[in-house]
């Protein structure tokens, strides 16, 4: 059986087992659109679960590191002139995620390739339907910043990272299907730790949660809890996800280091933002499948740094400071932006 995802007119193709493929629409829904179909159109790049049913062709073997620990071991195969991959999987946990990483990447380039767009280290959320992005790095708080505002029920789930910005007249934020991986000391320090904790970790279907002994007072970075998209809007707003939304307004967070000190929020001047804007620019948009990469042309350095300069003269960009016990109050503040960019 094949099915072919899609977005913004672009297609990927899989070809798997029923399970595994059933698995993969529900990682794909609301961001991408799919169909069965009987026989892939020629020149659309597919993803095989299993090298001995793909076509003849000529395969090299690529490696990969593992995303999350503890993952499954994966093989991979390639042939760029045919436009096909295998990733086999024995784990059946895995597998669905493996080839559906695949598509994610595929479809990614092929978005970079062909549309005016930046791809940013970035979440993205909606308050009252405004698109607010959270730019930043590792533990810079984008991703706790994200949290504490989706408790206010104003507030609907785009992306937690990989943020896609269309750029044009109405700069659309592209959200894309990706686990959010979340820190016991963030979950803590929002208040949303219950002994029941431990029986929803369990609920959670990525299979990196299987069997995780959590303890949140010992903050070690193995033992963060993957949310799928559904699940963390389900979890935090209790609200639908919204695969993409129009462009309202910039924050940069970043922690401080002392408790007492109060959370601020300041409007950045253009330079600023654009020097912030290029610190996270996500320069491969397939960074955890880089052998595909070399298929696919995007826009030049100039080009992509007149699309930055673009995007912090067009919006309000601000710096969000706040401590990882006053999130309630970066989150009040983000709002207030939001509201009045």
């Amino acid at each position: 059986m094949n099915l072919v995802f899609s977005r913004e007119g672009m297609t990927v193709a899989v070809q798997s087992d029923d399970a595994t493929l059933r698995e993969m629409v529900q990682l794909a829904e609301p961001y991408l659109g799919w169909k069965a179909v009987l026989d892939v159109p020629p020149g659309t790049w597919t993803v095989h679960s299993d090298r001995k049913l793909a076509p003849k062709a000529k395969w090299r073997e690529v490696r990969t590191v593992p995303v999350s620990p503890g993952e499954s071991a994966r093989q991979l195969w390639l042939s760029g002139s045919d436009c096909c991959v295998v990733s086999e999987t024995p784990d059946v946990r895995w597998r669905p995620l493996h080839l559906f990483r695949l598509v994610r990447s595929l479809l990614r380039l092929q978005v970079y390739s062909s549309k005016g767009c930046v791809f940013l280290h970035a979440g993205m959320l909606t308050v009252n339907g405004s698109g607010v992005a959270f730019v930043g790095g590792k533990k810079s708080g984008k991703t706790s910043s994200i949290l504490a505002m989706l408790l206010d029920p104003v507030c609907q789930f785009v992306t937690n990272d990989d943020l896609t910005i269309v750029c044009g007249d109405k700069w659309p934020g592209l959200g894309w299907p990706r686990a959010a991986a979340v820190r016991p000391e963030t979950l803590s320090a929002l208040k949303i730790l219950r002994p029941s904790l431990k029986d929803c970790v369990r609920d959670l279907k990525h299979p990196h949660n299987q069997g995780l002994d959590f303890k949140p007072e010992s903050g070690t970075e193995d033992e963060t809890v993957c949310f799928y998209p559904s699940e963390l809007a389900k979890a935090f707003s209790g609200t639908e996800v919204v695969p993409e939304a129009e462009l309202s307004v910039l924050v940069f967070p970043e922690f401080t280091y002392d408790g007492k000190e109060q959370a601020t929020i300041s409007l950045l001047s253009s330079a600023e933002a654009l020097d912030r804007l290029r610190g996270n620019l996500e320069s491969n948009p397939a960074r955890y499948e880089p052998f595909l990469s070399e298929h696919f042309e995007g826009a030049g350095a100039k080009e992509l740094d007149d699309r930055l300069c673009a995007l912090a003269s067009r919006y309000s960009c601000y710096k969000l400071r706040q401590h990882i016990s006053n999130l309630s109050d970066g989150a009040r503040l983000a709002r207030s932006v939001a509201v009045n960019p």
